[in-house]
């Protein structure tokens, strides 16, 4: 059982239909405003996002929600999609370092990491990825595989109760969310007070889910449509 961005999921099912396949478990998290963001260094010359063609870009990982989300943001702003050779992949923690150092132009993180680049660097947001086509896009789900749910109907079943009560708490409670990040994600508590939280739904909503896998194959990273339908866990 893993959480994860869909993208990585959807990805290895349509590439690798005969292998065991993902399911979705239960859904994780839904974007919302400023939970997702392109960030420059105070210093930068970019202040627009037309400013970002043929520049390099930070992203956690290539072919993944970074490229698709930059990839998205920069079309609905009537700029080309950037090449493959235009991201750089970076691990989250060193992001901001990065862009201190003048090794990307922008990098795109999520939440806490931008709060955390905001406080420790004086980085600053150039664009929200919640607008356009990837408005309100699911990001992340609980994962099983196909065997092992079949093999685990219990189980499953208990994990899916205790994680929409977890998925509740988080809701409704964001002190909860803050307290959490602080102790088991190392956040300082300074950036977990001021994080963008996203949605925490407690069911499944496979229209959203769908739309992500469109704009994947509308960026060429799915080797044909993709019908999200098939990997809900019943």
């Amino acid at each position: 059982m893993t959480v994860g961005n869909y993208v990585s999921y959807i990805r290895a099912n349509a590439y690798h239909p005969k292998e065991n396949q993902f399911r979705v478990l239960a859904a994780g998290s839904i974007m919302q405003t400023n939970n997702q963001v392109i960030m420059v260094p105070p210093n930068s010359h970019i202040n627009t996002v037309s400013q970002l063609a043929n520049q390099k870009i930070g992203v956690n990982v290539k072919l993944n929600i970074g490229t698709l989300l930059v990839s998205s943001i920069l079309t609905d702003n009537a700029v080309q999609a950037p090449s493959q050779n235009d991201f750089v992949p970076i691990p989250f923690p060193d992001m901001a370092a990065a862009l201190q150092a003048g090794r990307v132009a922008a990098a795109w993180m999520p939440e806490p990491y931008v709060s955390e680049a905001e406080e420790k660097y004086g980085d600053l947001p150039l664009a929200d990825s919640d607008q356009g086509h990837a408005q309100d896009l699911p990001i992340a789900g609980y994962m099983v595989t196909s065997s092992w749910l079949k093999a685990n109907p219990n189980t499953a079943a208990a994990f899916r109760k205790a994680i929409t009560e977890a998925q509740t708490i988080a809701g409704t409670n964001p002190a909860a969310i803050e307290q959490g990040m602080v102790k088991f994600a190392a956040t300082p508590a300074s950036a977990a007070a001021i994080a963008s939280a996203p949605e925490f739904p407690t069911q499944q909503n496979t229209q959203l889910l769908q739309r992500l896998s469109d704009l994947l194959l509308n960026f060429g990273m799915l080797p044909q449509n993709y019908n999200v339908s098939q990997m809900i866990a019943k």
